[in-house]
């Protein structure tokens, strides 16, 4: 990163990290302080967590979204949400019922079998983007409830049948090796990682500390799996601190307080471990900023970029986020998308280097 900032003529680096990229950023600051020219980490993984492949506290919020969601399609109603039950605990006791009545699903693309598990990663990946997905969601559980799971497999699950590159008859491009996500996360998520040499009883035992977390512990314990008896690691790889007492110029640490992958208290922490930053917090359900659109934010980080400009301290904007709306005229507000701020209690001393 350094070096490609050097390439174009920069003396420091001018960055906006999200999801996965916030640890990038975040090292960067810690190991080249004097580097920093606007750095923002948005949707902030917990980086110590990371470089020690235990992500089980990032889960913490999954099973928070998923109470929201039974709530916001509660509170729509019948008229405006699909998946309607008569309360929110009787919503959320009907995604249960899918557990022991797995529905087999054909397309004219593909055919499978829609289990929990495929259940779970839906949820999963719809509190992703809440504001677009949530009603979407609704209207695959409707369906499948009625035992048709073709909605929400079409919507969430299915992808195109894989063809061949090396088929010149194929129709479909080559696949291009960027694309290849699995292998590529797993060769970074693990070389990044201390070595990790669980027993199976060992990662049985992490599962089932895992599940105390939340609900959906399956889905967020595979890293450590992964990186079980990985042997590939390079020379010199960052092994902390994970922060600078002083950076050139302090960071802009954004965080949603309910996101499925980074949890707002990823964000907390290196908001304190760089001094002088300033914490943003979006009041949303999503993943990162980018997934729950905010003018107020977007602002922010104008201002930042532009101008040097971070926040004031209780800046306090509200916004706007339908995540259950299906009928036109009628707007069920069922989350609040207010910012505010939360700056270390150390203060950043203004001084560069």
């Amino acid at each position: 990163m350094l070096r490609i900032t050097e390439a174009f003529g920069q003396e420091k680096l001018q960055y906006w990290g999200i999801s996965y990229g916030s640890v990038p950023g975040a090292t960067f600051a810690a190991m080249f302080p004097d580097k920093v020219g606007r750095v923002v980490i948005d949707g902030v993984l917990d980086m110590e967590a990371w470089y020690f492949a235990n992500l089980t506290n990032e889960m913490v919020d999954i099973d928070t979204g998923v109470q929201m969601f039974a709530d916001g399609c509660f509170a729509a109603g019948p008229d405006d949400c699909a998946f309607y039950a008569p309360s929110s605990a009787q919503i959320t006791a009907n995604l249960e019922s899918v557990r022991t009545n797995p529905i087999p699903v054909i397309t004219p693309i593909s055919y499978n079998v829609f289990s929990y598990s495929s259940l779970k990663n839906t949820i999963f990946d719809s509190l992703a983007e809440a504001s677009s997905l949530f009603q979407v969601l609704a209207e695959g559980l409707a369906d499948l409830a009625k035992g048709n799971a073709s909605t929400i497999y079409t919507a969430f699950i299915e992808t195109p049948p894989f063809e061949c590159a090396a088929d010149f008859n194929s129709t479909s491009p080559p696949i291009p090796f960027h694309e290849n996500v699995f292998e590529v996360m797993v060769s970074i998520s693990c070389g990044d990682a201390v070595p990790v040499n669980d027993t199976v009883l060992e990662l049985q035992k992490f599962y089932s500390e895992g599940q105390k977390v939340s609900n959906f512990a399956d889905l967020g314990t595979d890293l450590r799996v992964w990186c079980a008896g990985w042997k590939v690691y390079r020379e010199g790889r960052f092994a902390g601190p994970f922060g600078a007492a002083n950076t050139s110029f302090p960071l802009l640490v954004i965080g949603n307080t309910v996101d499925p992958v980074t949890p707002i208290l990823g964000a907390e922490k290196p908001a304190k471990a760089f001094p002088g930053s300033v914490l943003l917090t979006l009041d949303a359900v999503a993943h990162t900023s980018v997934n729950a659109p905010s003018t107020c934010v977007f602002g922010y980080l104008r201002q930042y970029f532009v101008n040097g400009t971070l926040p004031n301290v209780g800046t306090n904007d509200t916004e706007t986020a339908l995540l259950i709306d299906s009928t036109p005229g009628v707007r069920i507000l069922v989350a609040r998308a207010w910012v505010f701020l939360l700056r270390p209690q150390t203060p950043w001393n203004g001084a560069g280097f």
